[in-house]
């Protein structure tokens, strides 16, 4: 979340406040740079019942080190330097509890 107040963010929605009043929900922030991105590119994620996602993601990581790339401005082409990185896509498998 950016510390400037002022900046927009969607982790200050009064939804996403209200959640992480609850014990299922955790917020669990992570540097996509561990998962092959050039930069650090900082990122947050929106957890609900999920006591192993950080053993999991760990598990995943292509990288030990934070890359020291800078992915902001414009590239040589022209092109927006963030539009290059890629994104983390995660899958997560839930499982129904029959009721």
């Amino acid at each position: 979340m950016p510390e400037d107040e002022n900046k927009a963010s969607i982790w200050r929605l009064p939804l996403i406040t209200f959640l992480l009043t609850w014990p299922e929900f955790r917020i669990v922030s992570l540097a996509q740079g561990l998962w092959g991105a050039a930069s650090p590119k900082p990122a947050m994620l929106l957890a609900l019942n999920l006591p192993d996602l950080e053993h999991h993601l760990r598990s995943w990581q292509t990288a030990k080190d934070l890359p020291r790339g800078a992915s902001i401005g414009v590239d040589n082409s022209g092109q927006l330097a963030v539009s290059a990185l890629p994104s983390l896509q995660l899958t997560v498998r839930t499982t129904r509890i029959p009721s």
